[in-house]
């Protein structure tokens, strides 16, 4: 019964579970009551005579049940739905800020990182006019220095052999000289990674026995001579109680906890709710493993016992990723929501029986006012009086208003069908002359539909050129850029003239849009545009967006090394523009990677041939470092720049 219930709403899918007689009892009642309303529609007069008193005797029985039922389907209809839809919204509203407060904790903790990383690249920037002294010389500075990193438990100093050459540790608020291991770091992956990649590196959690199995991570930075040259690693432990950002952060709902993860499935820090201790593995529970797939919140929910040796509670969760790859997973318990969510159907039930009742009360009224016009109508007519001296019959005198109208209507009735005719003649001589002037009118409106008919034409035509425009950025969009580079294609086959394709794409959009956010991403597409369109202007070529970050430009009667000048003349405009672009890979402005080809049509060529080469161009400018442009025929592929060469380098492309 539980699963066939968890097809009637979508709660399920948050893993909450209801008692089966409050859905039970509604569907039972809607279900009476739709059976009932089905046997008086079909049935009528024909009832057996066993149930026929469902049908009631009297109008006034039958008026009170059809308003009480027309007032009771719906309102029970729409507690059902409204219950699954309030019980919804609330586990949405709940999904939705169990996610929020899970990116936050995520980019909080990336941004402690990034300060941590930021400062170790900073003490490796001033190392390098440090290691040509002598050790002693270089141990002192390294406790100088470690004065004012003061969050880091311990900073090492590594050469290039492995060795630790310098060194301090914070152990209860002093600072140490720092215990050279005997064995070289040489093995170690927070040593032989930075060494070899010049990159900074962020270890796993670890406990270092020599700050007395504390909890922590290694943040290593290569370091360089005076000369510039490889020269060692210098590390940073740093204590695990720096990333316990989460607190201030949880859900103030009791039992709700925060987990910050690492790649391993270590803890890194837990809330006090989720009974878990530093550095736990956790790959076996069902925190990590749901038990059903992400709901459109992106929450799941999941089975776990915060203390030992007791059942296990279900929970509402919500994972998001920090920069590095650790996973923060913010969690609330379903039982507290269940609480309040019976409560307020506590209080929607109460108003509803309130609602029925009152609508039971005033069907009554209803029904009383509509009957007792009826009876005092029927006393009228068996009343009536056919005596030669009365040609009307009198309304009783306690008739209501609406009773006494029925017999006035019969006295003028007499009247009235005697000046019927003479009426109908009037109307008839009146319609002549409404016809007339009506004639006049549709003469009139005629014109004045053809002249909205033109005016429709024009609006129309007005549409059809909005249709053909990208909407964000201005230029054509890729419908009418393929009717473009169709009609071009057919007016190069019969000129015989060359056409050239260039395709322009912006390099890493996707991380400037992550970095700026949407908004600046749609201003930067708009400047690219523009500054595309204000070196492509002939009538005779076209500016369209060809999709997501990318642009398309088709060139009519241009051979290759006019397309490779033009394509040039984008790159540096776009290239003028400076957009501040930190995500690029190829500088710190928005730069664009340009591909080019160009053919000459033939009978039998097709278009989407030469598209595939301009972005096989497009790919080779990627792969040659971006912010380039190159080119792309059907015997050879390279790069505009190389066609740049003094005398005696490259010729230009045939």
């Amino acid at each position: 019964m539980e699963s066939w219930l968890s097809y009637i709403g979508d709660s399920t899918s948050y893993g909450l579970s209801w008692p089966v007689w409050i859905t039970l009892t509604g569907i039972s009642l809607f279900g009476l009551l739709a059976v009932y309303t089905g046997i008086l529609l079909l049935t009528g007069r024909k009832l057996p005579a066993g149930i026929r008193m469902l049908q009631m005797p009297t109008l006034k029985s039958r008026l009170v049940l059809g308003l009480v039922l027309a007032a009771s389907l719906p309102a029970i209809s729409l507690a059902l739905v409204l219950a699954e839809r309030s019980t919804h919204e609330r586990l949405e509203r709940d999904a939705i800020l169990l996610q929020s407060n899970a990116d936050t904790i995520a980019r909080n903790t990336g941004y402690i990182l990034q300060m941590v990383s930021r400062s170790m690249e900073d003490l490796a920037s001033r190392l390098k006019d440090q290691v040509d002294r002598p050790t002693t010389h270089l141990a002192g500075w390294v406790t100088s220095i470690h004065e004012k990193f003061s969050s880091f438990r311990s900073l090492v100093v590594v050469n290039q052999a492995g060795q630790a050459v310098a060194g301090s540790s914070m152990i209860n608020g002093r600072l140490r000289v720092f215990d050279r291991p005997s064995q070289p770091f040489t093995e170690r992956d927070f040593f032989t990674i930075p060494f070899a990649t010049q990159k900074t590196f962020i270890s796993d959690a670890m406990r270092d026995p020599a700050l007395g199995n504390q909890p922590v991570m290694i943040i290593a930075v290569p370091v360089a001579d005076a000369k510039g040259q490889p020269w060692g690693v210098v590390l940073g432990y740093l204590g695990l109680e720096r990333l316990a950002i989460g607190p201030a952060m949880a859900p103030v709902d009791k039992g709700a906890g925060i987990l910050l993860i690492d790649e391993n499935s270590r803890v890194l820090f837990a809330s006090e709710s989720a009974g878990l201790n530093v550095l736990d593995n956790i790959s076996d529970k069902l925190i990590l493993r749901s038990e059903t797939e992400p709901n459109r919140s992106g929450a799941y929910n999941f089975e776990h016992s915060p203390v030992a040796d007791e059942s296990p509670q279900r929970y509402l969760a919500a994972r998001s990723k920090t920069s590095n790859g650790w996973q923060v997973i913010v969690f609330d318990p379903l039982s507290e929501v269940q609480r309040a969510l019976l409560s307020e159907y506590a209080i929607a039930l109460t108003w509803l029986i309130i609602a029925i009742v009152i609508s039971v009360g005033f069907a009554v009224a209803l029904a009383n006012s509509i009957v007792r016009p009826l009876k005092a109508l029927d006393w009228a007519v068996r009343h009536f009086n056919l005596g030669e001296d009365a040609t009307i019959p009198l309304p009783p005198a306690d008739a209501p208003r609406e009773v006494t109208a029925v017999f006035t209507h019969l006295d003028s009735m007499g009247r009235r069908l005697r000046q019927s005719y003479q009426e109908i003649r009037a109307a008839v001589k009146e319609g002549e002359k409404l016809r007339t002037e009506l004639e006049y009118v549709i003469a009139n409106r005629e014109k004045e539909i053809a002249k909205r008919t033109e005016q429709l034409k024009e609006a129309n035509s007005a549409l059809r050129r909005l249709s053909r425009v990208d909407s964000l950025t201005g230029v054509a969009n890729r419908r009418w850029f393929a009717e473009f580079l169709s009609q071009t294609w057919r007016q190069g086959q019969r000129d015989n003239q060359p056409i050239s394709i260039i395709i322009i794409d912006i390099d890493d959009f996707k991380a400037y849009n992550d970095t700026y956010g949407h908004q600046k991403g749609d201003a930067c597409l708009r400047a690219v545009a523009e500054a595309i369109r204000d070196v492509v202007c002939r009538g005779s070529d076209m500016v369209a967006r060809y999709g997501g970050e990318e642009f398309v430009a088709i060139l009519g009667d241009t051979p290759l090394d006019g397309g490779l000048l033009v394509a040039e003349n984008i790159r540096k405009s776009v290239e003028v523009l400076a957009l501040p672009h930190r995500g690029n890979s190829s500088g710190s402005i928005v730069t664009v990677s340009v591909g080019v080809t160009s053919t000459i049509p033939g009978e039998s060529s097709e278009p989407e041939a030469y598209l595939v080469a301009a972005d096989r161009a497009l790919y080779t400018a990627k792969d040659e470092g971006k912010n380039q442009v190159a080119w792309s025929t059907t015997s050879q592929t390279g790069v505009y720049q190389s066609l740049c060469l003094p005398p005696g380098g490259q010729s230009q492309p045939s």
